[in-house]
């Protein structure tokens, strides 16, 4: 029995047809007249049983939302690549595009939720084990993606005869080397880590356990590029860099990771 139950007045009588009250009924037991609320004797009620799905939108919205704001900017930078498609510079311009729109979403939810952010701002987590793992790890995805997208490579080469591969080559040649640092490894690095780990990341896993929380997040990581083709490869990437976060409490690891991959995959496109 509750402490509200317990502390009934000894004496107290209910007011229609004066008899004592029982601290076990919540209504007089002669004339069943309710005396005090059903819950205070029932107890709190039981947590409603709800799918993954539901649970996301009732406890963390947030998550979705996120999503949606980064989907909006990539989608806006397409079209807008679009409308100044053209010329020699087409692919940079696109570049540029998405990183200042990219940009400028994650900036706008670290302030708005700067309270979510913070904790894993404050951690170096450069010197966990979690993070030499993640470099031996990231290394054999790296492996993987040159496997995965040489198959893809040659299978479009194969379907769409001669010109596929120009077709397929998306690194902005016309670019130096610092300034594809920047645009294809630093901007990303930081802004997705930033926004899908750092923050959607940890909105989960107030709905959900870690390992469902790290793996949502790394779903709308990866339908976040568009690509189908790479999906799969992202989803890989996105639950590295989300196991990185979870063992580590800090973003910098997977910043550092995520940067290196892009880098070497880079250095390997343009070579």
């Amino acid at each position: 029995m509750s402490d509200e139950l317990q502390s009934i007045p000894p004496g107290r009588t209910c007011s229609y047809c004066g008899l004592e009250l029982r601290a076990d009924y919540y209504f007089c037991p002669a004339c069943s007249k309710p005396w005090r609320s059903g819950e205070a004797g029932l107890g709190p009620a039981p947590e409603p049983v709800w799918d993954n799905e539901t649970r996301i939108r009732k406890r963390a919205p947030e998550a979705y939302h996120l999503f949606l704001c980064y989907l909006a900017a990539v989608l806006m930078a397409v079209v807008l690549g679009v409308i100044l498609s053209g010329g020699p510079h087409a692919d940079v311009n696109f570049l540029v595009l998405t990183a200042i729109a990219v940009t400028a979403v994650t900036v706008w939810a670290s302030r708005k939720h700067w309270e979510v952010l913070s904790p894993i701002l404050k951690r170096p987590g450069l010197t966990h084990p979690a993070f030499f793992a993640g470099l031996l790890l990231g290394a054999a995805l790296v492996g993987l993606n040159l496997v995965y997208h040489g198959l893809m490579e040659q299978w479009f080469h194969h379907e769409l005869g001669e010109g596929a591969e120009d077709r397929m080559e998306f690194f902005g040649n016309n670019l130096s080397l610092p300034a594809a640092f920047f645009l294809w490894c630093l901007v990303p690095a930081i802004t997705e880590e930033t926004g899908f780990r750092g923050l959607m990341q940890t909105f989960l896993l107030r709905a959900l356990t870690p390992r469902k929380a790290i793996f949502v997040s790394s779903l709308l990581f990866a339908a976040a590029h568009l690509s189908v083709i790479s999906f799969p490869y992202l989803l890989l990437v996105g639950i590295l860099l989300g196991w990185l976060l979870q063992k580590t409490g800090s973003i910098y690891p997977g910043i550092v990771i995520h940067a290196a991959h892009n880098f070497v995959i880079i250095l390997h496109a343009t070579s």
